[in-house]
């Protein structure tokens, strides 16, 4: 078997290799300003991406790889896994879908259509008021 990569949450990398760096949100902010020539990035965009509350488009990632210096690569995969699982809390708690305990290779997709259905309801109660 091959060692795949733990996968991890945008929201944690950004927050663990900004900390790393000794920036704060603000810092980030204004770095990712200074870089990209754009000052529409600011503290709280920062601080809703390290919450899980959005994921950096793809303009955003290939700044936060030269001010973070992370991998696009590795911010790309943790912004893909994000969108699959955007109600995850915590990689803990998709590691066993993700581990090999599924089919190899398949990231089940999460959907917010998760419901069962009771199919064994009396269809005389949904009729037509008035239909036989």
């Amino acid at each position: 078997m091959e060692d795949r990569p733990i996968p991890e949450l945008i929201s944690d990398l950004i927050k663990r290799a900004r900390t790393e760096r000794g920036l704060s949100q603000t810092g980030l902010a204004m770095s990712l300003a200074d870089v990209s020539g754009q000052d529409t990035v600011t503290r709280s965009e920062v601080s809703r991406w390290e919450r899980g509350k959005r994921i950096p488009t793809r303009h955003w990632l290939r700044w936060l790889t030269v001010v973070l210096e992370v991998p696009l690569e590795r911010l790309e995969c943790a912004a893909t896994f994000s969108r699959r699982f955007r109600t995850v809390k915590s990689v803990a708690d998709v590691l066993p879908m993700v581990d090999g305990s599924a089919e190899p290779g398949a990231i089940p997709r999460q959907t917010s259509y998760d419901v069962t259905v009771n199919r064994g309801y009396d269809r005389d109660t949904f009729r037509t008021p008035g239909a036989k």
